[in-house]
């Protein structure tokens, strides 16, 4: 993982001679509260998430940069029998890019792969606390207007996947394989200089 962060670092530090003295800082953000009244592991879930992503110019539509992303999940779960609380918790970061089109360069595709991903989950079978690292990746589609020079402010629909490859319970490292995907809405704001 190391390695592969130093490639994707190097990449962009070579890449940054091209880039124009533009910057670009993208702000995200979504909150979901759901109360499902059923009894699966999803009932009364809440779940927020957030990014900050900064850009430079590379081309006439095309950005590259760093993201920095967070998700929190926690609700009810009926996995036991009882109803107990879990959560799930995670902080990826790694290189983004955004390519923007349309007219007015209203539209804009992104995806980041994050070199670093590490959740923590509330496992309610087990009654302990797990530490997950891994690597995620995040895709979106934004619709985004101009609402003044060089500031946007929009909506989008993301893709997220995590695969997490190491575990840790109670100073205990194993590798094991957990996932975690989610497809949600966010509300984006956007400032160029």
């Amino acid at each position: 993982m190391k390695t592969s962060a130093f490639i994707i670092i190097l990449i962009l530090f070579i890449m940054a001679p091209r880039a124009r003295a533009e910057f670009m800082l993208d702000v995200a953000g979504s909150y979901i509260s759901e109360n499902t009244s059923s009894t699966d592991v999803k009932d009364d879930a809440t779940k927020y998430y957030y990014n900050i992503t900064g850009y430079l110019h590379l081309s006439k539509k095309w950005w590259a940069g760093w993201s920095y992303l967070g998700i929190s999940m926690s609700g009810n779960s009926n996995a036991t029998g009882t109803t107990v609380p879990t959560s799930f918790q995670t902080s990826d970061t790694g290189p983004a890019v955004k390519y923007n089109f349309g007219k007015n360069e209203s539209f804009s595709l992104t995806a980041n792969y994050n070199v670093l991903a590490k959740g923590t989950y509330k496992n309610v079978v087990s009654n302990s606390n797990e530490s997950w690292q891994g690597t995620s990746y995040m895709v979106g589609f934004n619709v985004m207007p101009e609402i003044k020079s060089g500031f946007r402010m929009g909506v989008g629909l993301n893709y997220y996947h995590a695969a997490y490859s190491k575990k840790t319970v109670d100073g205990t490292e194993t590798s094991e394989s957990n996932t975690k995907t989610w497809l949600f809405p966010t509300l984006t704001l956007s400032k160029q200089w």
